[in-house]
């Protein structure tokens, strides 16, 4: 693995759009000053439909995952300097004393989009629907360290999953791991509404989440789905923008033209090579340039 220079566009004052459920948003393209809490909204492209309905268990792939990230909120956040661990998400704390058992404690008064409690149910069945082979869940494998995980066989409940009471749940894992409270901040561990068992498939369309924004739309396949910020968010960074229109815009070059012609808020494409060495000049204080990991492979 090495370091890379990647170039990336950002407009408005959005920090990046990796990073749209944590920050909110921030930029403004219909009224309100950039960054402005209560600021209107701004637009942001992706380069494909979703390989997959639009649920957390099984949205693992970039394009869809961007939507996720708005639309719903795991049990932990994470410091974005030193990636630790942070209690500013569901969960009031997670603890346990051999890295086996781990007691998940929820913080009270929050709520899914529809106005549902979540509760320690909304964790543990969301859990088990994505592990179970049957449901053919893309993150079925991040829940192979429960016990009773079964990744051949349908098992509607894993053995490691239990509730205590409303805001209290218990996890037991085949063998300790320290790291698990990490892997809580990710996706698939969110929880899921009463909604969502009632009519998967409609909710793959329209989700019913617990993040910074909700669906205002389906999902339109070839076009894209428009968000609105959730009021009653109850978490530590609530969203500033008023809202995100989500634009499928497929060639990276399209993208790029609608982005200088603002029509277009937010670029998540590295800028091509052809256009890299005019971008800061066309862009002025648009253009933000960033670190980033990658593998490059040979062969």
């Amino acid at each position: 693995m090495r370091r890379s220079r990647v170039a990336s566009v950002v407009a408005l004052g959005v920090a990046s759009a990796l990073m749209l459920a944590a920050c909110g948003g921030g930029g403004s393209s219909e009224g309100g000053g950039a960054g402005a809490p209560g600021g209107g909204t701004f637009s942001l492209n992706i380069n494909s439909d979703p390989e997959n309905p639009l649920v957390p268990g099984n949205t693992t792939e970039s394009e869809g995952g961007q939507v996720i990230r708005a639309l719903f909120t795991p049990l932990v956040s994470y410091n974005t300097e030193t990636v630790e661990v942070e209690y500013g998400a569901v969960a009031e704390s997670i603890e346990t004393e051999d890295n086996t058992t781990f007691t998940v404690t929820l913080k009270d008064g929050w709520t899914f989009h529809d106005g549902s409690p979540i509760t320690s149910s909304s964790f543990v069945d969301a859990w088990n629907y994505t592990a179970n082979v049957e449901n053919a869940q893309g993150g079925a494998y991040f829940f192979s360290k429960i016990a009773g995980y079964d990744g051949e066989n349908p098992k509607p409940a894993m053995e490691g999953l239990q509730v205590v009471d409303d805001r209290t749940f218990t996890v037991q894992l085949s063998a300790p791991f320290s790291q698990f409270p990490l892997m809580t901040g990710y996706t698939p561990f969110s929880p899921l509404p009463e909604a969502f068992f009632a009519d998967p498939d409609a909710f793959g369309r329209q989700p019913i989440g617990n993040g910074p924004f909700k669906a205002d739309t389906e999902y339109v396949p070839g076009q894209g789905i428009t968000l609105s910020r959730f009021e009653e968010y109850a978490g530590d960074n609530p969203a500033q923008a008023g809202g995100i229109d989500v634009r499928l815009i497929s060639d990276v070059n399209t993208a790029y033209n609608e982005l200088i012609g603002g029509n277009l808020d937010v670029f998540r494409y590295q800028v091509p090579p052809e256009l890299a060495t005019i971008a800061p000049d066309e862009l002025g204080d648009r253009f933000f340039e960033r670190e980033a990991s990658s593998f490059t492979f040979m062969g």
